[in-house]
């Protein structure tokens, strides 16, 4: 819902959603070996699994997502990103990664999830409207602790309110 909410501000062709999906879903296998480190091992295991992505940089670029989501810089000068324009690649790098920077505010992999229920573009906000439980307020909490990511690719404020359905 936010990749296509947040289509007209970013304009990523919808292929881009395609390895948002895969770095969502794979983004905490890393956990399996130990809790230290996580994102380094999950790095590890996409880079060396045999996934069903035809190219080395879509597997890169995957594994940079989830190796990225805990804070760690990306790496753009590994030889597999090389074929694509660099600008271009960095741009959607920054938009899927802030995306699933607030993902993962909204509901890490290891507590209870807060459903969206809507997303809407205001002015100078966007503005996510989710479930309402005990779990908003952390969750208001946590995303103040990503945003930055976010405000610097959209240059719009990130807002979290109550819908007031569970």
């Amino acid at each position: 819902m936010l990749f296509e909410r947040t289509q007209s501000l970013h304009n990523l062709e919808p292929v881009w959603k395609d390895y948002f999906i895969v770095a969502t879903i794979f983004r905490d296998t890393g956990w399996t070996v130990s809790p230290v480190d996580h994102e380094k091992h999950t790095y590890y295991i996409l880079k060396n699994a045999e996934l069903p992505l035809s190219q080395a940089w879509e597997v890169e670029f995957v594994a940079q997502l989830c190796l990225c989501l805990e804070g760690q810089k990306a790496n753009f000068s590994k030889a597999c990103f090389k074929r694509l324009k660099k600008k271009d690649l960095e741009w959607a790098f920054k938009v899927l990664l802030s995306l699933m920077q607030v993902g993962e505010a909204l509901g890490p992999a290891h507590q209870e999830k807060i459903v969206v229920h809507e997303v809407s573009l205001r002015k100078k906000a966007i503005c996510l409207k989710v479930g309402s439980s005990d779990f908003v307020e952390l969750a208001k909490l946590r995303l103040d602790q990503r945003k930055d990511l976010f405000h610097e690719v959209f240059d719009k404020e990130l807002l979290i309110e109550s819908s007031g359905k569970i």
